[in-house]
């Protein structure tokens, strides 16, 4: 047998392509390579879940690229330790359908928010057929002559249709006075309400421009003038009348 040093050099040779070169199992593990490019956007990406580089250019360390499927993120494995996945949460049938089915107790009543805008719509319609009857006797031109010969007053029928649009602005002026507001907060006050200034003018304002659309608004202040005293007080609305004085 012939133990030249050719032999053992190839031998060696020969070991080495077999199993590697730490003379490891043939089917170790790839050691992967990011370029840096992709060390770039991988600490970019840190702690995101879900964003996973363009790693299409990365090698391993014996040369051989990623396919562009594992590239593109089609195949987990094999996934660097250092990517984020992200995993979709676990159907729990219990925990959603808890919030899908109604309570058996009864929920409370928001008496407090309830009789705030009953009182605020009350006092805004009442507070709108007071200016509005005030604008017809201006506007009224037998009132503007006071002589026994004038006999037609138009301050004796009711307004023209869409008045209180069409006279939006001046009437406006006539409802919001420096009083109005703090009228309110009295008003509320006396029923055991204590609203903020800024809910109370929201709702008034709120409830004025709804007047606004109304096309006999006579008709419908008094409807809601006289629903609210029939079921609560008219001591309420003399109230805010007194105290606003327009």
């Amino acid at each position: 047998m012939d133990f030249s040093t050719d032999n053992a050099v190839d031998g060696l040779e020969h070991l080495h392509q077999v199993s590697g070169s730490d003379g490891g199992a043939e089917d170790s593990p790839k050691r992967y390579t990011p370029l840096a490019s992709d060390q770039g956007a991988a600490e970019l990406n840190a702690g995101s879940p879900g964003i996973v580089s363009d790693i299409s250019e990365s090698t391993f360390s014996d040369g051989s690229a990623l396919s562009p499927q594992k590239s593109q993120g089609y195949e987990a494995d094999p996934a660097p330790a250092y990517y984020s996945y992200w995993t979709p949460p676990v159907y729990n049938p219990t925990v959603i359908d808890s919030f899908l089915t109604p309570s058996s107790s009864p929920q409370p009543r928001l008496t407090g928010t309830v009789d705030f805008l009953e009182v605020v719509k009350a006092c805004v319609a009442s507070a709108g057929r007071v200016v509005v009857l005030q604008q017809i006797k201006e506007d009224c031109f037998g009132c503007q002559i006071s002589h026994p010969s004038q006999r037609q007053h138009a301050c004796l029928y009711p307004p023209d249709p869409w008045f209180f649009s069409a006279n939006f602005e001046r009437l406006m002026g006539k409802v919001l006075t420096w009083e109005f507001v703090p009228a309110l907060k009295n008003t509320l006050a006396k029923t055991g309400l204590d609203i903020l200034e800024a809910r109370v003018e929201g709702a008034a304002d709120a409830f004025l421009y709804d007047l606004k659309n109304e096309e006999n608004i006579l008709e419908k202040v008094n409807e809601i003038t006289c629903t609210y005293t029939a079921e609560k007080s008219e001591d309420l609305l003399d109230h805010f009348l007194s105290f606003w004085n327009p």
